[in-house]
């Protein structure tokens, strides 16, 4: 029980920190770009293209497997020969710290969002030059959006597929 509640202080603690850092590091950005006179306004063509990169990043900092070596940085990590030459690796949320705040932050799409969200932001106003970074990523996520939505119609037609062949199967017997 003690264990719990020192993993729950300790994990408090570090939620504490990190909450610290964005909130000074997004209250520094806007400050300096009031400083340089930057004009906060964004077209809805321009939100959208920001929305779009932005789900481009949440789902490579926790999903893709590009990114992985990333996101293994705040694992621990076990090997275990698999007998046949190959090792498995079977990766470990860290039990306290600040390795594994960072773990739980790019595990969760809505939370490592936040942070996206906030540095393509600063970068869409500080950087003009990011602009083709941005719709790149953009274009990537939409082209995800649409992948997904391919699979899900294909998944829903498969599914139909298979509920008719049931149906037409039990009459048949």
């Amino acid at each position: 029980m003690n264990n719990i509640k020192s993993e729950s202080k300790d994990s408090n603690f570090w939620s504490f920190i990190f909450t610290a850092v964005f909130i000074g590091a997004v209250a520094y950005g806007v400050y300096a770009l009031y400083v340089l006179g930057v004009d906060f306004s964004v077209t809805v063509f321009e939100f959208v293209i920001l929305a779009l990169a932005i789900f481009r990043l949440i789902r490579l900092s926790t999903y893709d497997s590009i990114a992985q070596f990333a996101r293994d940085i705040f694992t621990d990590r076990e090997w275990s020969d698999a007998g046949d030459g190959t090792f498995l690796v079977t990766r470990i949320k860290p039990k306290k710290g600040p390795r594994r705040k960072l773990y739980e932050l790019f595990a969760c799409p809505w939370c490592i969002g936040v942070w996206v969200s906030a540095i393509v932001m600063f970068f869409f106003y500080y950087a003009a030059i990011t602009w083709p970074v941005i719709v790149l990523l953009a274009l990537a996520g939409l082209a995800s959006v649409m992948q997904l939505s391919a699979n899900l119609v294909g998944w829903h037609a498969e599914g139909k597929k298979i509920s008719v062949d049931e149906h037409e199967n039990s009459r048949d017997h």
